[in-house]
């Protein structure tokens, strides 16, 4: 990969604003419906709103156990969530998720590859009401092409020139296409940098998965620490994130 696009879901605004892990936005499944509202909902550790896209590529060999796994959490206006059914068949059948009764709930399935399979999340409340279904849509496919060596070296090259606390060498990894303001991130680079010393990141790659024009979603556990250049305490966070890739 020559270059790094990060997403509007920014990786630097989520490791020093939120402690634990960040979630998919909710709001954007649940203003189409008036009783359920979709806190967060992941294909295998990547956000279905993680873009505009409906078709999605996961690889092989970052499978749980083989499975696509269909992981979220919803709550209604009125009563609780009674059930949720998945189909993979663009609608033809529906299978039930085990559902929590805090709303969370997980479906499985094991697909076989480069099957493309239509995916659709219906959610009911006590009361009958469902969330929009058509919102949910991803037509996934499994391919067992291995990228993970080359998005290991993005990161790694990334978190280096953090580290490094060189602003020039990380803006290289920033696509053109950054979707926020490329110059307030460079802005916001250089303030850390001020601020921090000593800076260590660790990360582990949870699941990879390509979408259009050769984007590439990642998703990664991390866990930072940092001395504050003022007083010298060693402060440390952890949590999920996402990136976007281009080849």
């Amino acid at each position: 990969m020559k270059k790094t696009a990060i997403a509007s879901m920014i990786f630097f605004m989520l490791i020093w604003t939120l402690p634990g892990s960040s979630h998919a936005k909710w709001w954007i499944f649940g203003k189409s419906s008036e009783g359920i509202h979709i806190q967060y909902l992941y294909i295998n550790s990547i956000s279905f709103d993680q873009s505009a896209d409906t078709g999605m590529t996961l690889f092989q060999n970052q499978l749980r156990d083989g499975n696509i796994v269909i992981k979220g959490r919803a709550s209604a206006s009125n009563g609780r969530i009674g059930s949720v059914q998945v189909s993979v068949d663009n609608k033809e059948t529906w299978s039930r998720a085990r559902v929590a009764q805090n709303g969370s709930f997980e479906f499985l399935f094991q697909p076989e590859l480069e099957k493309p399979y239509d995916l659709f999340v219906k959610i009911m409340d006590t009361t009958g009401k469902t969330n929009d279904v058509d919102a949910t849509h991803k037509t996934v496919t499994v391919t067992n092409q291995d990228i993970l060596p080359m998005v290991r070296a993005s990161l790694d090259a990334l978190f280096s020139s953090y580290q490094a606390q060189n602003p020039e060498q990380f803006m290289r990894y920033v696509h053109p296409a950054f979707e926020t303001d490329e110059a307030l991130l460079d802005t916001a680079i250089r303030k850390d940098f001020n601020s921090f010393d000593y800076i260590q990141i660790q990360h582990v790659v949870n699941t990879i998965g390509a979408g259009s024009q050769g984007r590439i979603f990642v998703s990664i556990n991390y866990n930072r620490s940092v001395v504050a250049t003022k007083t010298g305490e060693t402060l440390s966070d952890f949590g999920l994130t996402e990136f976007v890739f281009a080849m």
